[in-house]
């Protein structure tokens, strides 16, 4: 329905009606149209807006928290400074106190001493005024006590004159009454010592011719016997067969076949002779060996022995058994090998194999011993690598007196007699001599722990079969014997000897319980 026309408009023509149609139409058009670049456009303005807003509010956030962050900042600093102000103030204000105190001190410090300095000069005159009335008066009491010293001098002085002429005439009278009485004495101490020595040299005769005509021998010849039959040894059977080539190649090789038989011995009687009768027939074949030989090959056979009881002896006793046994048959069937033996003895273990002291000098030579010449002529195996120690000298020394202890006491051996050195009856001269202080004078060879072992190893070996032997005389030597144990020489202090004391203590006892 077309709206009512104003009355008071003029009517349009048709041109102008379609004009305003049209005009119409297109504003309606223009107004119904959605063009898209304008939707994006106040899209992009809306975004741009909303964009803007968040960063302003952003913006306005971090700037009051920068300005809330300066403002902390600068209170804490105004802070901080404040308070160190404040400190340096107080210090200065303290240093300033400690430094009027100082002053304050050191004022009082000056006035003490000032005070100090002034009453020990007034004490110091004081003193000063004692002192110098003192020394008058000491003066003077000196004075008076030298007048008084002079008079008692003149006085003694006169006295001791009279009293030194008397003296003078008493002591000529008693030196005269002495002279007298010692020349009497004299005379009778000559007489005396005349009828002393030839009652000794007596005596000396009787007991030489009797020891003679029984065979006896002191320790000290025997020590010079076996020292230089050792001597004569070396010097010549051995010296002569190094010399000759020939000669030594033969008794090397018979040597060298001695040692490995010595190490098959075994304590079985089987063994025992099989070994003796090789030995002997090594020693003496037949035909015999020349004699430049035989007398080196004994030195070989008795060194190859000791050695075997040095080594095998001292590691298990029972070896001494059957290497005892081989040596005495040896010994009874071997002529000189006694002498042999004895003398390689002495040159294992010195003195011990005897008995006896060891002389200062040697049996050739008036030159005193020095210490290496002593520890060799004792039988000590020192060497370039250092020196034998005590405790295995004193091992070794046991171990090869055991075996001639066996030798001695044993069983085995031949019916032809020994030597006196190798006799029953030395065992008990071995004791005797050891008791009797024929080593080291006295009781000073029983204070070796040599000594201790050693009679530990005879009692072992032998002790209860000599008291069924020599019966109440022997235990009057294990009497004897135990008296040096309990009094503590036998074997000394060292830790060797006291072991070895209390093993001969225990040995005696034991020996006496089973004989009882």
């Amino acid at each position: 329905m077309s709206p009512a026309r104003n009355p008071l408009r003029p009517r349009q023509n048709q041109l102008e009606a379609r004009h305003a149609e049209d005009t119409v139409a297109a504003i309606r058009l223009h107004t119904r149209h959605n063009d898209p670049y304008e939707d994006w456009e106040k899209k992009t303005r809306r975004e741009a807006f909303r964009t803007a807003r968040k960063v302003q509010a952003e913006t306005l956030l971090a700037l009051h928290s920068t300005q809330s962050s300066h403002t902390k900042t600068q209170t804490s600093y105004l802070t901080h400074r404040s308070a160190a102000i404040s400190a340096q103030i107080a210090q200065h204000i303290a240093a300033r106190k400690a430094h009027l105190a100082r002053s304050e001190e050191e004022l009082r410090r000056l006035w003490t001493a000032s005070q100090k300095d002034m009453w020990a000069r007034v004490e110091g005159g004081i003193r000063w005024d004692e002192q110098r009335v003192q020394a008058e008066m000491e003066v003077e009491r000196k004075r008076k006590e030298e007048v008084e010293r002079n008079q008692r001098a003149e006085e003694a002085k006169r006295r001791l004159a009279e009293e030194k002429k008397r003296a003078e005439e008493e002591k000529k009278r008693l030196e005269e009454e002495q002279a007298r009485k010692e020349e009497q004495r004299e005379q009778e101490e000559r007489l005396k010592q005349d009828e002393v020595v030839k009652a000794r040299k007596a005596v000396e005769q009787a007991e030489a011719e009797e020891r003679k005509a029984l065979g006896l021998t002191t320790a000290d010849e025997d020590w010079h016997s076996a020292r230089s039959f050792l001597k004569q040894l070396k010097s010549g059977p051995m010296k002569n067969v190094k010399s000759q080539k020939q000669l030594k190649s033969t008794w090397s090789a018979l040597r060298r076949q001695i040692t490995p038989k010595i190490g098959q011995l075994t304590n079985d009687a089987a063994s025992i002779n099989l070994i003796s009768s090789q030995l002997h027939a090594l020693a003496m074949p037949s035909p015999p060996h020349p004699e430049e030989i035989y007398i080196p090959l004994l030195s070989s056979l008795a060194k190859a022995i000791l050695l075997q009881a040095e080594t095998e002896v001292t590691a298990s006793k029972a070896a001494a058994v059957p290497l005892a046994q081989v040596t005495k048959n040896l010994l009874g069937t071997l002529p000189h090998f006694e002498d042999v033996l004895l003398a390689k003895l002495v040159q294992r273990v010195g003195t011990w194999g005897i008995p006896t002291t060891m002389p200062s000098t040697d049996i050739d030579s008036p030159t005193p011993f020095d210490e290496n010449g002593l520890r060799k002529v004792m039988g000590y195996r020192d060497s370039e690598n250092g020196r034998e120690a005590r405790g295995e000298y004193v091992q070794r020394v046991a171990g090869v007196m055991r075996v001639y202890f066996l030798v001695l006491m044993g069983p085995g051996g031949v019916d032809r007699p020994l030597g006196k050195p190798w006799q029953t009856q030395r065992y008990w001269v071995y004791f005797a001599r050891m008791l009797g202080g024929a080593v080291g004078g006295g009781s000073s060879g029983v204070e070796s722990a040599v000594a201790a072992e050693i009679l530990f190893a005879a009692l072992d070996v032998a002790g209860t079969q000599a008291a069924h032997s020599w019966g109440h005389q022997w235990i009057k030597v294990l009497g004897l014997l135990y008296d040096v144990v309990q009094s503590g020489k036998l074997g000394g202090n060292t830790p060797e000897g006291k072991a070895g004391r209390v093993r001969v203590q225990l040995e005696i006892e034991r020996i006496m319980a089973g004989i009882a």
